[in-house]
């Protein structure tokens, strides 16, 4: 057996997902691997903080998220204050591509497209 230290592999994969994730959807680095106490990393920790019974609510949730704003609310499924960060957050990177017209090919920019389409 080895006397070498484990190594908590979890928090390593968790941090470098939401990186990712938040990299390749929204464009931006949040630096989750480097900075723990991120923002972005608690209130998505938040967000997801569900019990095994409300899982179906929560997916049905998310699914209808975009279409209906105020029913994580409705539903209890989400908390408030991190719905309304993910919100706000996703709004001011749409104004800001709309703004500079970059393109990344991401989420933000299929929401962007998609906002396009509805005005048409």
């Amino acid at each position: 057996m080895r006397n070498e230290p484990a190594l908590e592999m979890y928090s390593i994969y968790k941090y470098f997902a939401m990186d990712v994730i938040t990299s390749s959807a929204f464009g931006i680095s949040t630096e989750c691997l480097n900075k723990h106490d991120n923002e972005v990393l608690h209130m998505a920790a938040q967000a997801l903080d569900m019990s095994t019974a409300r899982n179906m609510a929560e997916s049905l949730g998310f699914h209808f998220l975009f279409a209906v704003p105020d029913l994580p609310s409705v539903l209890s499924v989400y908390s408030r204050e991190s719905m309304d960060y993910f919100w706000k957050m996703t709004r001011d990177l749409m104004v800001k591509r709309q703004g500079t017209g970059l393109k990344r090919g991401d989420f933000v920019d299929k929401l962007n497209d998609l906002m396009e389409h509805l005005k048409a």
